[in-house]
This record gives C-alpha cells, sequence and structure tokens, in this order.
C-alpha cells in the first residue's frame, strides 16, 4: 500500500473536502444556533412579555373598576344621600330602615364586581369610624401611605394585610361629604385573593410562580408576590436584578409591574435548543460526508487517469501520440496534442531557420574577405597615382575607398558625421560621372554628431536622386539639423517628382516597414526602425518649391544618448 502524501493530488483533494465539509458544517452550526436561539429567545421574551401585558391590564383595569364603584357611591342624589339621612336622623325605626337600603345598595355593588370585595362608609382617624359596611372589618390606619391620588376626592393606598393573614388587598378612599361637621368617606377594598390570583398566572416552566413586583411612578417597589429578590419599600434594583434575572416592564400611568425571570429558567429552555442543534447537525454533517466522499470519487478518479495518460505521453516525447481514455478529459487531450502538434512544427522551423542562419554567416565572412583585398589594392594604386601627380585619379579613388570602407565595414553601427562624410564621398563620385548642384547645410550641435545609427541610410536616399530625378540641370540639397528635441535629416531635388498616389502609397510602405517602396527605401526605413523602434518617422513629400521629391527622416531626441552595436537603445529618449 503507497503512504500517503498531502503533497500529492489526492492528499490535497482529501484535505480540500475535509476543510470545506468542516467549514460548511462549523458555519451551518454557528449560524443556526444563533438563529433558532435568537428566535427562541425573542419568543420566550415575547410570551413572557405578552403574559405580563395581560396581566398588567387585569390589574388597571381593577384600579378602574374601584375607582368607578367609588364615584358611584358618592354620587349626589344617589346612596349617598341615604346616608346622609342615616347620619342626621335620630330615629331608631327610620336609622334601622335606612341602614338595611344602604347594606343591601352594598352587597350588590360586591356582587356584581368581580373586584370589590369590602365596602364600608366612615369616619377616617377613628377606631370604630365604620358607619354602615357590607362585612365586619378593621378599617386602615390613618397614617397608611398613599399609592396615588385619582382627581378629585379618590386615593390609592398601598397594598396591604388588612387582615393580618398574609392576603393583601388593593383599597381606596373616596370623600364622600359632610354631616355635622365630620368628614365621612367611602372605603374600599378588594377581594382577598385577587392579587394573589391574578399574579399567580404568571409562572415559570416548572409551573411556579415568578416573582413580580409593584412599584409607584418613582420605582418605589410597594409590594411583592413570589420570591422576589426586591425589598418592599426602596427603589427597584434593575441593574442588580439583572445579574440573576431577565426583568421585564409593564407600565400604567401611576403605577408599573416588573415580572422577574431567573435566568436559570432561560438556560434550562436553552438546554432543549442546543439539543435540537446538535441533532440537526449530526443530519447535516452525515450528509455532508457523503457528499463529500462522492465529489472526492468525482473529481480525483478521472484525474488520476489523465495523469497518467500524461505521463505516458512523457515518456513517448513530442513526436508520441494518442487518444484520451478519459471522457472527462477527452477534450483537453485534444487541446494538449494540437499543442504537441505546433510545439514540433515550432521546433523545425528554428532547426530550419538555424541551418540557415549558419549558411547565411558563412557567406557573410566570405564576402568580407574580398573588401580588405580591394581596400588595399585601392590605397597602392592612390598612392601610385599621387606619386605621378594624378592628384584628381588620386582623390577619386580615395573617396571610393572611404565609401567602400565605410558600406562594407565589419560594424553596421556608425555615427552620424560618419554617415555624412559617407554620404559627400559618394556625391564626390558622382560628380566624376555627371554634372548637377550640390548643397548641404549642417547645423547640428556637436554632442549629436557623435549620436550613433544604423549605417547606408543616407546614401540610398540620395542614389534616388540620381536613378528617378529625370532632369539634366539636377540640383540636390541635404540639410541636417536639430529642433525641438528632434534631429532632422532632409534630401529634396528638384527632380520630375512623384504622384499624389505614389507619395501616399511611399508612405503607408513607411508606416508599415514593408521593402514595398524599393530595396533602397525599404532598407533605410526597416534599418531605421530596427534601430530607433517608435522614434523615428520616414516621410516621402513634394519639395518645397513645388517640384521634385524630399525624403524628410526625424529622430526624437530628448537628450544625447548612445547606443550598443545590433540597436540596443541606451539613454536615448524614444518617447514621442
Amino acid at each position: 500500500m503507497k503512504p500517503f502524501r498531502f503533497r500529492s493530488i489526492k492528499g490535497k483533494i482529501i484535505v480540500m473536502v475535509i476543510l470545506s465539509a468542516c467549514t460548511s458544517i462549523l458555519l451551518f452550526s454557528v449560524f443556526t444556533f444563533r438563529n433558532i436561539a435568537r428566535r427562541f429567545d425573542s419568543t420566550i421574551e415575547e410570551s413572557y412579555q405578552m403574559g405580563l401585558n395581560g396581566v398588567g391590564e387585569k390589574f388597571g383595569q381593577a384600579l378602574e373598576e374601584m375607582h368607578r364603584v367609588a364615584s358611584g357611591l358618592t354620587y349626589k342624589g344617589g346612596i349617598i344621600v341615604q346616608v346622609e339621612d342615616y347620619l342626621m336622623t335620630s330615629e331608631v325605626l327610620r336609622r334601622r330602615e335606612l341602614a338595611n337600603r344602604i347594606m343591601e345598595q352594598l352587597c350588590l355593588y360586591d356582587f356584581q364586581s368581580q373586584v370589590v370585595g369590602n365596602i364600608c362608609f366612615c369616619f377616617p382617624g377613628e377606631g370604630k369610624g365604620v358607619i354602615l359596611s357590607n362585612a365586619s372589618f378593621m378599617l386602615p390606619a390613618p397614617d397608611r401611605p398613599i399609592f396615588f391620588r385619582r382627581q378629585p376626592y379618590t386615593e390609592f393606598l398601598i397594598p396591604a394585610d388588612a387582615s393580618g393573614k398574609g392576603d393583601f388587598v388593593l383599597s381606596l378612599a373616596r370623600w364622600a361629604g359632610n354631616v355635622d361637621g365630620r368628614d365621612f368617606y367611602v372605603y374600599m377594598e378588594s377581594d382577598s385573593d385577587f392579587l394573589k390570583d391574578l399574579f399567580s398566572q404568571l409562572q415559570d416552566s416548572n409551573g411556579e410562580q415568578l416573582p413580580v413586583c409593584l412599584v409607584d411612578a418613582a420605582g418605589k417597589v410597594l409590594y411583592a408576590a413570589g420570591e422576589s429578590p426586591a425589598v418592599v419599600g426602596e427603589g427597584f434594583p434593575e441593574e442588580e436584578m439583572q445579574k440573576s434575572f431577565v426583568p421585564f416592564l409593564y407600565s400604567g400611568e401611576e403605577w408599573g409591574l416588573y415580572l422577574c425571570v431567573p435566568r436559570g429558567d432561560y438556560q434550562r429552555l436553552y438546554a432543549s435548543v442546543f439539543l435540537e442543534v446538535v441533532m440537526i447537525i449530526l443530519v447535516y454533517a452525515f450528509f455532508s460526508a457523503l457528499m463529500a466522499f462522492a465529489i472526492y470519487r468525482a473529481a480525483y478518479r478521472p484525474l488520476d487517469a489523465f495523469t497518467k495518460e500524461l505521463s505516458k505521453g512523457e515518456r513517448a516525447g513530442l513526436h508520441g501520440h494518442g487518444a484520451s481514455q478519459s471522457r472527462e478529459f477527452g477534450e483537453y487531450w485534444d487541446k494538449i496534442e494540437e499543442m504537441r502538434i505546433e510545439i514540433c512544427r515550432l521546433v523545425s522551423r528554428v532547426e530550419q531557420e538555424g541551418r540557415q542562419k549558419t549558411y547565411l554567416e558563412n557567406q557573410l565572412l566570405l564576402s568580407r574577405i574580398n573588401p580588405h583585398f580591394i581596400h588595399n589594392t585601392l590605397n597602392s594604386i592612390g598612392l601610385q597615382a599621387a606619386g605621378q601627380g594624378e592628384e584628381d585619379l588620386a582623390e577619386t579613388l580615395r573617396a571610393l575607398n572611404n565609401l567602400l570602407y565605410h558600406n562594407l565595414g565589419k560594424n553596421r553601427v556608425t555615427l552620424l558625421r560618419d554617415e555624412l562624410r559617407a554620404a559627400e564621398d559618394y556625391v564626390y563620385l558622382q560628380h566624376r560621372i555627371q554634372k548637377f548642384v550640390f548643397e548641404k547645410e549642417i547645423d547640428l550641435p556637436e554632442r549629436l554628431m557623435d549620436m550613433q545609427m544604423p549605417g547606408f541610410v543616407l546614401q540610398p536616399v540620395i542614389e534616388n536622386c540620381f536613378q528617378h530625378g529625370g532632369t539634366l540641370d539636377l540640383k540636390i540639397s541635404l540639410e541636417a539639423f536639430w529642433r525641438r528635441n528632434q534631429l532632422w535629416l532632409v534630401v529634396e531635388d528638384n527632380g520630375q517628382g512623384i504622384s499624389k498616389e505614389k507619395e501616399e502609397q511611399l508612405n503607408r510602405q513607411f508606416l508599415a516597414v514593408s521593402a514595398g517602396g524599393g530595396i533602397g527605401l525599404g532598407y533605410v526605413s526597416l534599418a531605421l526602425k530596427m534601430f530607433f523602434g517608435d522614434s523615428v518617422t520616414l516621410t516621402a513629400g513634394t519639395g518645397r518649391e513645388g517640384c521634385g521629391t524630399r525624403i524628410a527622416i526625424c529622430i526624437q531626441t530628448g537628450q544625447a544618448q548612445e547606443k550598443k552595436e545590433g540597436g540596443h537603445a541606451e539613454g536615448f529618449d524614444c518617447g514621442r
């Protein structure tokens, strides 16, 4: 069995599949748990808040109902008239009759209301100040704190254990009237089981009552049900409470209810959520593993087969061939086969061009042997002619020898001053053959005279004037000047010129570096482009006097620089 290698294709695929599966499982677990927990948390909070809202609304309705009953009992023209008659009359029978009527109506109010319990008319601050009531009970102490006031005459008192049995009740006192200079009130209590039954509706997941606190507008705790950590008579410690409880608030106009849910209850609920998420993750991990194994099988097997076919092709070399057995990579194998064929063709072409280059180099070496012999022979003849007083012949031989040495030399790169001198030698030799006028104007900085350039550039342009001038009084001018970082070499004649179509054709061929404009001009264009690149332009046009032909060479010269032999730019700004 082959050892497992992580750097192999198989190892990399396995590692990538495992990493992708673990990453997806991890991300799925985190997001799933967070989303489920967030939604579950929101559902729990909404459930607790809705329960508290329901209790708070019932508590507010109870306060409103007690206030409404008290207002009805003190309504002028109602039962209060009978109470005043009862207090002012001294007749026993009349007082008994009025007492029975009043107590019947109080019992009726108690029967009709699910909130109201004990009701009485009383004189406040007196131990036995009860005038009439529907049941026997003790009046509250005179200094009992007031919960809040309802204008104009109602005062709600804080919940208290009126019976001493731990049954806290809601109570209120409302001014009813004045008899013989003494104020009397309606005092009312809720049913003894009202608060206990109301707050017992708020339970935890185990069915136990949750802590509930009743606070006033200032946040002071007035009543606490259940095992509340808040202290009655002190402010509700909301920040301290959040360490062990999750508080929920219902706000009334003059009061508020706090529901305190222990955080342990939340944790029990989250434990069930966590177990549910774990089950989902296990199922997801199982299917992810199956999918990862399927991907591994689907990706590695064809790749392994393709790799083996490539190994066979490598052993066979460039000239080997064969068809792919892999359906998945058959198209890519065909592309590789096409590339192999193209590489073979290019290799054959390079080998052929190498052989041709070797042949041309041998021919060039042979061609350079004869010019050396010619130079020596011409020098000897020139010396003999000068010794015999033939100065014209000696000067002609000197010019011819210099021109041949310049054009047939080993170096194809020359200096601008040498190129201009070679052009003068060529013109001198042409003067020996035919008559014409030659004008030369050189206006160049000295540093540009030593600028390197390809050789045999100006002579073909001047030779073109002799071949196509077509006039007896031929005039040729050569200008070399430097303007705005541009070197201009301009050759112009007064011959028959060229047509507009021929001018456009030459300029297109110069731009495309084509030899179609003739061997001489084609060579000049190619040599300049190969040496200077895009920093040179060659243009053909009509002479300045409206006749003849004008050939202009423009070379961009950002700064004086040098070139190595072979046309590689060094320090010459060719930017246009």
